[in-house]
């Protein structure tokens, strides 16, 4: 957690870790929490960005429902980014 701003960030980086299943684990776990964090809060969707050199984690994202969509926002300058969505 940034302590100065209080943002959270998870996923990406646990499931880049080479010891394989329980980094992916751990990783489909803190998307699960992320999920239901973002269904409590009502929300009708979730859009996450990563790089296009991140298999591992493009692999997860899609093996979890998540789907590719154009960049957004900032990302739309960033010619790397690949975005996905999930309908919650």
């Amino acid at each position: 957690m940034d302590v100065e701003t209080g943002a959270m960030y998870a996923g990406r980086q646990a499931a880049l870790d080479d010891a394989g299943r329980n980094a992916v684990s751990a990783a489909r776990l803190l998307m699960n929490e992320l999920e239901g964090a973002a269904r409590t809060a009502k929300a009708l969707s979730l859009v996450l960005q990563t790089g296009h050199v991140q298999v591992q984690a493009m692999a997860l994202y899609e093996s979890i429902g998540y789907k590719r969509i154009d960049a957004f926002g900032d990302y739309e300058a960033t010619p790397f980014s690949v975005c996905y969505e999930k309908t919650l």
